[in-house]
């Protein structure tokens, strides 16, 4: 492996999405979260993606910290950050997905990612999180060796 090859991780190598955009029926709890809440999704899917961190490698444990005794972890507090990221400027899913794509060594660029996101956000989301699930980051996913 040389250093300009993209890392990836998971089952295959092959470099498409595991699944299609519009194929929202190949699983319903997916189909169901992202349909009911699906900027939560998006939320989710970036912490993630990102190892547990928020966007930027930050850590949620000085935000889940003094929640502790609640049951609240790092992973939700890293979940509040990108809350809070996704709010004030919700563009910033764009980079999510890309992360996603690049994590996996997903052919595609920015122009795609952005027209998924403003044209299809949704469907774009619950395709973001049928990947983390078929590489067994998710959702139930198993890890294929």
């Amino acid at each position: 492996m040389t250093l300009d090859e993209p890392l990836i991780e998971g089952s295959g190598g092959s470099n498409n999405w595991s699944s299609g955009l519009f194929s929202i029926f190949d699983d319903l709890p997916i189909l169901f979260y992202g349909t009911t809440i699906g900027q939560c999704m998006a939320i989710h899917n970036s912490v993630i993606v990102n190892n547990g961190l928020a966007m930027g490698d930050m850590d949620g444990s000085k935000i889940s910290g003094p929640f502790g005794s609640t049951g609240c972890t790092p992973k939700d507090g890293a979940m509040c950050i990108n809350c809070c990221i996704y709010c004030c400027f919700s563009p910033v899913y764009i980079l999510w997905r890309g992360a996603v794509r690049t994590k996996f060594g997903i052919d595609g660029n920015i122009i795609g990612d952005c027209l998924a996101a403003w044209c299809c956000g949704t469907l774009a989301v619950m395709q973001d999180a049928r990947e983390l699930k078929a590489r067994g980051l998710a959702y139930g996913g198993q890890r294929m060796e």
